[in-house]
């Protein structure tokens, strides 16, 4: 019976790709260790189209869950960069909540919806705005800090 078990195997080259000229791409990530715990953090990085590094941020989050962490470090970055000038921003994140959150096809737990209500704020100050979803083996850059 097992012998007659088939498992397909998939596999995708995931690379960090660059903007297109006159886009900044941001990636960014937060983490929550044990989910609910003490210890997190957010990180991100702010590219230009050739891939040179522009900012990047590493932040200590506090008590609070993984998806808290993903959309304070987007708040803060986000924030960053529409003070600094940067209003032509590409956010690369793996979380699709985050990004379902933003496009509002899901409605996120009261708790953040503050944080949701800013990021859309900041949304609105842009010229151009696109969120969209990355591998985190893509998201490197911005996730390993976040530990």
């Amino acid at each position: 019976m097992i012998e007659k078990c088939k498992h397909d195997v998939k596999v995708t080259s995931i690379i960090w790709k660059t903007p297109h000229t006159n886009r900044y791409k941001l990636n960014t990530d937060g983490s929550a260790l044990h989910n609910l715990g003490k210890n997190g953090g957010g990180g991100g990085i702010l590219r230009n189209e050739v891939g040179d590094i522009i900012y990047a941020f590493v932040m200590p989050l506090w008590e609070g869950t993984n998806n808290q962490a993903e959309i304070q470090a987007a708040n803060y970055d986000l924030n960053w960069c529409v003070q600094h000038g940067y209003n032509n921003i590409i956010l690369e994140v793996h979380s699709e909540l985050l990004i379902r959150w933003l496009l509002k096809t899901y409605i996120p737990p009261w708790k953040l919806q503050i944080f949701v209500q800013e990021i859309q704020m900041l949304v609105n100050q842009c010229e151009f705005f696109q969120c969209i979803h990355t591998y985190r083996e893509a998201n490197n850059t911005a996730d390993l800090p976040s530990k």
